[in-house]
C-alpha cells in the first residue's frame, strides 16, 4: 500500500505518445481520404459507361 501512496504524491510526468498517436491517426485518415477521392475521380467515367 505504500507504493500507491508514494506514486500518488509524485507529479504527473507525461510524454508525447498520445499527441504522436493523434497526429499519425489524422495523417493516416487524410491520406486514405485523399486516395479515395483520387480513385473515385479516375473510376467515375468507367462506372458511368457501364450503366445501361
Amino acid at each position: 500500500m505504500s507504493t500507491s501512496l508514494d506514486s500518488a504524491n509524485q507529479p504527473y510526468k507525461g510524454n508525447d505518445r498520445v499527441l504522436f498517436g493523434i497526429i499519425l491517426g489524422v495523417i493516416a485518415f487524410w491520406l486514405f481520404a485523399q486516395t479515395t477521392l483520387n480513385v473515385a475521380r479516375t473510376c467515375r467515367p468507367i462506372w458511368a459507361s457501364s450503366r445501361i
